[in-house]
């Protein structure tokens, strides 16, 4: 189960393993204030799911689901994994590294409007390299982008997590992917 942000992960794990992996998306706010002291900020589930050509099916995912929900993890299964794959990391582009550089947790940063404004474009780049590489993106996918800003008002990214403590950050896995893949493909990412 890769329960990793960002987008084809799963297809290195097949590709390295041979195994069937399931592809998990992860709902939960964490941070850690000292070692080995984790605290929960936000969000309870995980989403579960299949990637084309990664060996997985649906009894597979219904399986590894219901293991999760026997240890008390609300655990979900969708029918297009791929296209949540896409949305989370697309907010992961909008919130990790703003959040970052700016030094302020998910409530401050959508009080700003030209952070807001960064942080759409920041979507929108996501959004354009997904359906460019054919991704099913509903229409409506901006409609929560800014809904962490609300539900996990205090919460500091990851990204911002890593660099204050002085740990590599999965930077280049997100913003890093998108402005990357984008370039290969001769479109426009300047905000990632």
């Amino acid at each position: 189960v890769s329960l990793q942000n960002g987008v084809g992960n799963v297809e290195r794990i097949h590709a390295a393993t041979s195994r069937r992996v399931v592809a998990g998306l992860v709902y939960i706010g964490t941070n850690m204030p000292r070692p080995a002291h984790v605290r929960h900020s936000g969000g309870d589930r995980i989403v579960l799911g299949a990637v084309r050509g990664c060996d997985a099916d649906a009894a597979l995912v219904q399986e590894t689901a219901a293991i999760f929900r026997k240890a008390g993890v609300n655990a979900d299964v969708s029918a297009d994994i791929e296209a949540g794959l896409w949305h989370k990391l697309m907010l992961n582009c909008a919130y990790n590294a703003i959040c970052a550089l700016t030094g302020k947790p998910y409530g401050e940063m959508g009080a700003v409007p030209e952070i807001r404004a960064i942080m759409q474009e920041t979507a929108e780049e996501v959004i354009v390299l997904a359906r460019r590489k054919g991704a099913a993106i509903p229409a409506d996918v901006f409609d929560g982008l800014f809904t962490m800003t609300q539900s996990m008002p205090q919460q500091m990214s990851s990204t911002a997590q890593d660099i204050a403590k002085g740990r590599a950050t999965e930077i280049d896995y997100l913003n890093g992917y998108v402005a990357r893949e984008s370039g290969a493909l001769g479109l426009a990412a300047p905000v990632n």
